[in-house]
């Protein structure tokens, strides 16, 4: 017997649409919002100092002349593992919403190509304005308590560009559910 699965994405974006609709701001849900994004922008800062910490390394290596390391990607990443959601199958609603998640939702990427070091550090300080870069997409982040802290944009890429999750999801939403992950590539 073969379960049809009425969570698509056509349907997940029609529900969060209802739901966003149906939104009431409370103090409540304010304090959650709140929380969730001072959370992840500091998981987005530790993100960018890990990163460039690797980047940092993969320099003393070109500096020492370690020439394989001279072509090098770091990739970082931040993590969404709602436990609840893992353990549910795609055709019920936590499993949809995390299978329409986006793997790439948000991730930094740090490149080095050259072996000048003052050009690293000023191309890594753009980046960092770019990459952590905070914009607002949520239009209840306009709307007293919310309008006096920035949104990051981990938290407007996952409830904007996914077009899946509702302002309800996110203040169901736990600061353990979010990890950072971190991997390096070079050319060889």
């Amino acid at each position: 017997m073969r379960i049809e699965n009425r969570y698509t994405p056509q349907y997940l974006k029609l529900r969060k649409e209802r739901l966003d609709g149906q939104f009431r701001l409370t103090k409540a849900k304010a304090r959650k919002l709140i929380l969730l994004n001072y959370y992840l922008t500091m998981l987005s800062e530790r993100l960018y100092d890990r990163a460039l910490e690797l980047c940092s390394i993969y320099d003393r290596f070109i500096a020492e002349g370690k020439d394989i390391y001279r072509n090098y990607t770091v990739n970082g990443y931040i993590c969404c593992e709602n436990r609840d959601a893992a353990r549910s199958p795609s055709n019920t609603l936590p499993g949809a919403l995390l299978d329409n998640t986006r793997d790439d939702i948000w991730h930094i990427s740090l490149y080095e190509n050259t072996s000048n070091n003052a050009d690293i550090v000023e191309t890594n300080s753009r980046d960092r304005q770019l990459q952590l870069s905070l914009f607002n997409n949520i239009g209840i982040f306009d709307e007293p308590p919310l309008n006096d802290r920035p949104l990051c944009r981990f938290l407007s890429e996952l409830y904007g560009a996914n077009e899946t999750y509702s302002l309800d999801d996110l203040v169901l939403m736990n600061t353990t559910d979010f990890f950072i992950d971190i991997e390096a590539s070079w050319e060889k």
